[in-house]
């Protein structure tokens, strides 16, 4: 037993999505500061007991099924073991004899290694603040087993603490299902559950007899290779699934010809994903995710920053699920597992493959935004409506196109800053007239005219937004915002206003000429709302998010997202700013292009504007290298003039500076790129150090050089800072 202080849309969603939505409709006449209610104590289950019959296990691996590739076995230790019945390759939930007989750990960490769990708690009698970690071995662990169709129920029996819960598995051609239901957790004494880590030595394997690397989901994708011979002081250890740098709910492993990937099909709104390396705690390199079940937080006591640590007095109430899939032969790396993860997107969440080959450039114009003035803020219009639409015309005039405009800082008070009252657009750029003959002008050149917008984001200078009243809270019952430049406070609206605030817009836009929404935060942030009369998690917040990129898409024709969050999937039809990169952690060295790679063929992507990006033309390079549409931020006129604004991030922007730049760079891309947008990626590989290449599935190879020397790849001659096409036979 392990002490330490602790320091600080699948079908549910779908379902969920739709019972907010009739909620809302039922209530038409409510007030703008009423709350909706909380869905959580509505959906939680009741507790029941395991329903199959009692199964006896012996001290050895026993069958419990089987299909045409692998077999599922478990013992009386609740320990399971998935095997290819082709090969005899097994994957184990915990290191067998063998392994451990060279394995020189003993205490908290050899037990760990033996357990089907880790479980951390807090002891009601003891410290309340203190989170105890343990395993199978420390909590007098009973373990039964009970029969379940496709698989096996296993039931914990934590004696020591009084506390219960199950594992279903079941078993298909290509996965181990994990799912541990609410309504089988049971905390009958004093210890309350913190965090559960199912399976946590699932795959589990020694540097010094394997090579290979564990996954993890860090920004576009990265690994940490297997390393014996160091020894580490740290783990990677990520933020909650739908944090900036955490897109999307996956991990794996690959050593040889056989790895697994792990996705969080349920609860990936409490869920972490924690790496391991050989050389910390023991020679075994793992990885798994952690589900959390109390979230903790400091409990402020005074207005000088004095509190104390505390946790959620309730648990999340909501079922848990992971799918582990085990990969053999050319599956088994990085590109494979994002080849699962694609497909995995398809079955479980209903994206389907690209039908047409568009490759359109994907341009981003700023109007214009607010400046401090004498009395008040002034508008500072960098691109007005018919700048706009000047701009459109010379570029589609030099045969650049079809061309996807979406045009931001358009409110009549700037960028963003009019929630919830951001029409009409703003007179200084040409007003409602002006959008709407910008619209007609983009469309008679076949392009798509889209409004930027944030509704998940409201700032003091707005009018009608009562931040008391209006905005999130977090556990202290404290209005949850940021301070930014020029005294502007940026504050989060309740799920359900961001709703309101974009129904109440959708017919004007739609009058404008839009052709959808581009919104800049319903895939980026995601919070909960901790006010005390009507919380909402971060499930249902996604859910909310989820039915507004819906309705946007049913009444405009389209929803575009910025960042890409995987829970905007199913409803979006475009990324931009999609991070090309991960968050430099120390451990998550490599970096791979997972995301593009699972994504490609399904929806389109754009990373950050080339332009604004310090190294353009490594920008340029990776557009090619990740499969994505050219993207860049343009402005008619300097951006120095928006230096006093919240948009003085743009320096180099100026349409008469890039129009020929934008132009080539287009015309090349789309060269490239244009037969492949509605194919997958079937293969991505570094060739020698930066260089990479990509393969589609006509065999189509791309190869980019980013280093200052001559690479020769085959019969590919790719230049410093260049790239070369060599197209498949199925081209």
């Amino acid at each position: 037993m392990r002490r330490y202080s602790n320091k600080k849309l699948a079908l549910g969603a779908l379902l969920l999505a739709v019972v907010i939505l009739a909620i809302l409709a039922l209530l038409p006449g409510r007030e703008q500061g009423s709350e909706l209610p909380s869905l959580a104590d509505s959906v939680a289950p009741r507790q029941t007991a395991p329903a199959g019959s009692p199964l006896s296990m012996g001290s050895v691996f026993g069958s419990v099924t089987e299909n045409d590739r692998l077999a599922l076995a478990v013992n009386s230790q609740g320990q399971l073991r998935v095997s290819e019945r082709g090969s005899g390759y097994a994957w184990y939930s915990n290191p067998q004899q063998e392994a451990m007989a060279l394995e020189q750990v003993q205490g908290y960490w050899r037990r760990a290694l033996e357990s089907p769990f880790i479980v951390e708690y807090l002891d009601l009698t003891g410290i309340a603040t203190e989170v105890i970690s343990a395993s199978a071995a420390d909590l007098d662990t009973k373990v039964t087993f009970h029969e379940l169709d496709g698989g096996v129920e296993i039931a914990y029996d934590l004696q020591k603490i009084d506390l219960q819960f199950s594992y279903l598995l079941r078993l298909t051609d290509e996965y181990l299902e994990v799912t541990i239901p609410d309504d089988r957790i049971r905390e009958s004494g004093n210890a309350r559950l913190v965090r559960l880590w199912a399976l946590p030595m699932f795959g589990a394997l020694q540097g010094a007899s394997h090579t290979g690397y564990m996954f993890v989901p860090d920004g576009i994708g990265a690994l940490i290779p297997f390393d014996p011979t160091t020894s580490y002081s740290i783990q990677y250890a990520s933020g909650p699934i739908y944090e900036e740098d955490v897109l999307y709910p996956v991990f794996g492993m690959a050593s040889g010809e056989h790895g697994f990937v792990g996705i969080i099909d349920e609860g990936e709104y409490t869920a972490r994903v924690v790496a391991t390396p050989g050389g910390m705690y023991t020679t075994f390199n793992w990885v798994t995710s952690p589900f959390v079940y109390r979230q903790d937080y400091f409990k402020l006591t005074s207005l000088f920053g004095e509190g104390f640590q505390m946790f959620q007095e309730a648990r999340t109430r909501e079922d848990r699920r992971l799918r582990y899939y085990l990969l053999s032969g050319d599956e088994a790396d990085y590109a494979g597992m994002a080849g699962v993860y694609r497909r995995y997107l398809m079955e479980a969440k209903g994206l389907d493959r690209q039908t047409q080959p568009a490759y359109p450039l994907d341009l981003y114009v700023m109007g214009g935004d607010r400046e401090k003035a004498l009395l008040g803020r002034r508008q500072v219009p960098v691109t007005t409506f018919a700048q706009a639409s000047e701009m459109v015309r010379a570029l589609s005039e030099a045969g650049t196109g079809p061309i996807d405009v979406t045009y931001k800082g358009w409110e009549h008070k700037g960028y963003l800053q009019a929630t919830p009252e951001r029409l009409p657009p703003s007179a200084q750029l040409g007003g409602a007239d002006g959008l709407a003959a910008l619209a007609e002008a983009v469309h008679a050149r076949d392009g798509k005219l889209y409004l930027g917008d944030n509704f998940a984001t409201a700032y003091s200078t707005g009018s009608g937004f009562e931040p008391k009243r209006d905005a999130i809270r977090d556990y202290n019952g404290k209005v949850v915002s940021e301070g930014l430049e020029l005294g502007v406070t940026e504050y989060t609206p309740k799920p359900y206003l961001s709703w309101r605030y974009m129904r109440d817009s959708l017919d004007e836009y739609r009058e404008l000429g839009a052709d959808g929404i581009y919104h800049e935060g319903l895939g980026e942030r995601l919070q909960a709302d901790e006010t005390l009369e009507a919380p909402l998690s971060r499930r249902e917040t996604a859910a909310v998010y989820g039915a507004m990129l819906a309705e946007t898409a049913e009444r405009l024709g389209a929803a575009r997202v910025e960042h890409g969050h995987a829970y905007t999937l199913p409803y979006a039809d475009h990324i931009g700013s999609l991070p090309f990169d991960t968050s430099y952690d120390r451990l998550a060295s490599v970096k791979v292009p997972f995301y593009p790679i699972a994504l490609h063929g399904l929806v389109s992507y754009a990373g950050i504007p080339i332009n604004v990006q310090e190294e353009a033309q490594t920008a340029f390079l990776q557009t090619l290298e990740y499969g994505a549409l050219p993207s860049y931020l343009l402005t008619y006129d300097d951006p120095a003039r928006l230096k006093h604004t919240l948009s003085d991030g743009i320096y180099s922007s100026e349409f008469r500076i890039w129009q020929e730049r934008v132009q080539q760079q287009y015309a090349e891309l789309k060269a490239a790129l244009e037969p492949l947008a509605s194919q997958f990626i079937v293969d991505h590989r570094q060739l020698a150090p930066g260089v990479y290449e990509t393969i589609y599935e006509d065999g189509t190879r791309i190869v980019v050089n980013y280093t200052g020397r001559l690479h020769t790849a085959g019969t590919l001659a790719v230049g410093p800072g260049d790239y070369a096409v060599a197209k498949g036979d199925g081209a």
